[in-house]
């Protein structure tokens, strides 16, 4: 059940109602009633929320809309009463004398409650009890916070007068926005909103004028947020020039190193031209080496950018990167890139040939990871721009639609623009092919916590076969570590955990590579050669697959293991860690169950040994013998063949 009053703010509110009711005299004869009706409702709620996760759907108890009214009645009788008081002056004129005993943490509930809902006689009346003005609820949101946010000008004075901090921050770090947007908007809450802030984002000019008033600080910021940069998010002109003469600094950055014309040439040109005209800068670099200018070229923002380019002598530009505005203009957030900002760049008068082979050379690789065919096609014309030449990572514009699954580019710059699949990328030196059947990360091998591979769908699948079509493949081609697109094509399907049906999909793939030719018996530098994964991860179809090619079934690694000593133990996944101490567990995968008495019987009808003992005197049998309980069919097995061959 979701209801606007927890059982604790019910129980706050009963106590401080039934306080109140004990202390002073003259209590209004409607507000006891509902008083006593409200007294109810905490045990009822509880009462709810119990039968609420136990019964189905539309057999819930007493509604909740019907509880929030109760309440907001009670505070509001409650309101009603305590400014009668203050009118008569009687409020210090009870039975005891001397204060209201209201409790720490009851005090503070009531208080974030009346100050949302603007009941401004119950926030003065704890104030002058002595409750904390600043209390932070779990999201390090004050009273003030919320008052702001929820528009209640009253409140804000109340409290500002008496001392609320105006520049306090919350810590709601990926909160859902709460402040400046409906419950329904997907956007985060990141840390740092000032009263301030909070008003600015939620366009409450009112409200921002009435802090301003107070001495809030325009200048006030924190790594992600400041007044001015908030104002330009909001999309709010208003407030933007309300700010623009307040502000000391137009060129702060934020933790992302972004200044407010960086966001300006994001959401609104109106308030760029202002910042350019009071003088802010647009050459200053954010942390990823963007720009203004190059924020605009992104956008496809071209009236904007034509604006900038009127600062720039000789009409180029280049950030410390070396990454021209082409760079950035390729990488269009619009669906299939714009190709008029891109036209618009390589045509400016000024710009060198060398500068432009530069630019769209850089672009390249943008537009090919993305997709963007129709862009590659505008490059490429260029006189000078190498369809194989490398990123600043090392990686080639083929390499890099692989990686990603732009299947279409992947046939326009092979069959087009005859691209090469035989350059190696990156400092492991993989070729296209290698990069086909690998997944885009380590993370994505080893899996989640909960053994979940986020590996790219069915990307390598489609891949696979379009590399092998093209001219001058090298199927056998190595990285750095001694590993064949084979190798990478079985690290891929033996780690699809949680994505079983994938499976036969990778393994149709492997099965593609070894009917074009791939050798079985290369080793990496671990003297592993391919049967020896399969056997790890107890993928039968895959050893069997091997073992019809040729694969040696009793072939030692650099540690003298064989496939067989891997297959009756768990999968340690700590050698698939290309960083050491990434990863050290052990782990069955999902399938093991049925396929190991399958792996190992594959393996031994093709002479593999369970007695062959390795440096350290263990064999598959022994080490079996170690992890399977007696009578296990696996262990039968082993034993059976151990027998045979002594």
């Amino acid at each position: 059940m979701s209801a606007d009053y927890s059982a604790e703010d019910l129980d706050a509110i009963v106590e401080l109602a039934s306080t109140v009711q004990q202390h002073f005299v003259d209590v209004p004869d409607q507000y006891k009633p509902i008083l006593d009706d409200v007294k109810r409702l905490p045990n009822k709620l509880r009462q709810n929320e119990e039968e609420d996760s136990d019964s189905p759907v539309g057999e819930q108890g007493e509604p909740s809309d019907d509880i929030s009214k109760s309440c907001r009645d009670l505070l509001h009788e409650l309101n009603t009463y305590l400014g009668h008081l203050y009118a008569t002056k009687a409020l210090s004129q009870h039975e005891k004398g001397g204060f209201v005993d209201c409790k720490t943490t009851i005090g503070d509930t009531i208080l974030f409650l009346a100050a949302k809902q603007g009941f401004t006689e119950i926030v003065r009346f704890l104030l002058e009890q002595g409750i904390s003005i600043d209390p932070k609820d779990r999201a390090g949101r004050t009273p003030l916070h919320h008052a702001v946010v929820k528009d209640q000008k009253e409140v804000v004075r109340i409290l500002l007068a008496a001392g609320g901090d105006i520049e306090t921050t919350d810590l709601a770090d990926h909160i859902l926005l709460m402040f400046a947007a409906p419950r329904s908007d997907n956007r985060k809450n990141r840390s740092g909103h000032t009263p301030l802030i909070a008003a600015i984002e939620a366009g409450n000019e009112a409200m921002v004028r009435l802090l301003l008033d107070a001495g809030a600080d325009p200048n006030h910021h924190t790594d992600d947020y400041a007044p001015l940069t908030s104002a330009i998010r909001a999309h709010s002109m208003s407030i933007f020039t309300m700010l623009l003469d307040k502000v000391s600094d137009l060129n702060h950055a934020d933790g992302r190193g972004e200044t407010p014309l960086m966001h300006a040439a994001k959401w609104h040109n109106g308030m760029a031209e202002l910042l350019l005209e009071r003088g802010a800068r647009w050459d200053v670099e954010n942390r990823n080496g963007e720009t203004a200018m190059s924020i605009a070229s992104q956008h496809a923002n071209e009236p904007l950018l034509r604006l900038l380019l009127e600062n720039i002598p000789g009409q180029e530009y280049v950030n410390a990167k070396g990454h021209g505005l082409l760079h950035f203009a390729v990488m269009s957030n619009r669906e299939g890139g714009d190709e008029s900002i891109v036209r618009f760049l390589l045509a400016r008068e000024g710009l060198t040939h060398d500068r432009k082979v530069a630019d769209a050379q850089s672009g390249l690789h943008g537009a090919a990871w993305r997709g963007y065919t129709a862009i590659l096609d505008i490059l490429l014309e260029i006189d000078g721009v190498s369809i194989d030449g490398k990123d600043e990572d090392g990686y080639t514009a083929l390499w890099l639609a692989v990686r990603w699954g732009r299947e279409a580019t992947v046939e326009l710059l092979l069959d087009k623009y005859r691209a090469s699949t035989e350059v190696s990328n990156g400092e492991i030196e993989w070729t296209a092919l290698h990069g086909a059947g690998r997944p885009r990360s380590n993370s994505a091998i080893l899996g989640d916590k909960d053994r979940m591979a986020r590996l790219h769908d069915d990307i390598a699948p489609k891949m696979v076969p379009l590399l092998l079509e093209a001219d001058g493949v090298d199927i056998d081609s190595r990285d750095t570590m001694g590993r064949t697109p084979l190798f990478w094509a079985l690290l891929s399907a033996i780690y699809l955990v949680g994505a079983l049906e994938m499976v036969d999909m990778y393994e149709a793939s492997i099965q593609l590579l070894l009917e074009y030719g791939a050798r079985v018996d290369h080793r990496d530098e671990s003297g592993r050669t391919p049967i020896f994964y399969a056997a790890m991860v107890k993928r039968a179809a895959l050893v069997q697959m091997l073992l019809e090619k040729g694969a040696e079934p009793d072939c030692k690694d650099a540690d003298g293991r064989t496939p067989l000593s891997y297959a009756v133990e768990p999968f340690n996944v700590g050698w698939l860690a290309e960083y050491k101490g990434e990863c050290e567990d052990e782990w069955e995968p999902e399938w093991s169950g049925d396929q190991l008495s399958k792996v190992v019987t594959a393996l031994l009808a093709q002479g593999a040994d369970p007695d062959c003992q390795d440096p350290k005197g263990l064999t598959p049998l022994s080490r079996a013998e170690k992890k399977l309980e007696e009578g296990n069919e696996v262990l039968v097995l082993l034993r059976n063949a151990s027998a045979r061959g002594s």
